[in-house]
């Protein structure tokens, strides 16, 4: 008879535990805060599985999310502020500089490229930086735009035409 309320008792604790953990006003210490997020519009709580993705660049992205420089432009990107979904993923960077969609530089999470423009008056190419773990869906990625502003082509001088003298005519 004792094993048998024992028993009762511990299922009645574990069925209260799963209700006061389910009723979704009180979170459960054990799944923290940061790996669950809510959709809205269905309801449902999902794990959270991209990375929380953080870019700075120096000079800074402007107003219009450009970086905007006289070349040459040295621009240094710095991912290092990004964490991953689950502590236990460690994180991969690449960088594609140019935009031609060839990755140009992974592994650390600082990179630092100079864009020239010798030729034209402003030059804009777009940089693809990417922060991604071990999971499918696990990747983040930004657009930066990164504009220099070329020497001026400095209008060359016509030459001065130089007069030729006019043959004076002979005999007279």
């Amino acid at each position: 008879m004792k094993n048998r309320s024992t028993a009762l008792a511990l299922s009645t604790v574990a069925l209260v535990s799963a209700t006061f953990w389910g009723c979704g006003q009180i979170s459960n210490p054990a799944q923290p805060a940061a790996d669950a997020r809510e959709d809205a519009a269905s309801g449902t709580v999902r794990t959270a599985t991209a990375p929380q993705a953080v870019f700075h660049t120096t000079p800074p992205v402007g107003t219009e999310g450009t970086v905007v420089g006289s070349s040459p432009l040295t621009v240094q990107f710095n991912l290092c502020q990004s964490r991953p979904a689950n502590e236990e993923d460690r994180l991969r960077y690449t960088f594609d500089f140019d935009g031609n969609g060839e990755i140009d530089f992974y592994g650390h999470c600082r990179a630092e490229h100079t864009y020239e423009n010798p030729n034209s008056p402003v030059a804009c190419v777009s940089a693809r930086l990417c922060v991604s773990d071990r999971r499918p869906d696990g990747e983040v990625c930004r657009t930066i735009d990164v504009c220099t502003e070329g020497a001026a082509a400095e209008p060359q001088p016509e030459p001065e035409a130089t007069p030729t003298p006019t043959p004076e005519p002979e005999g007279e």
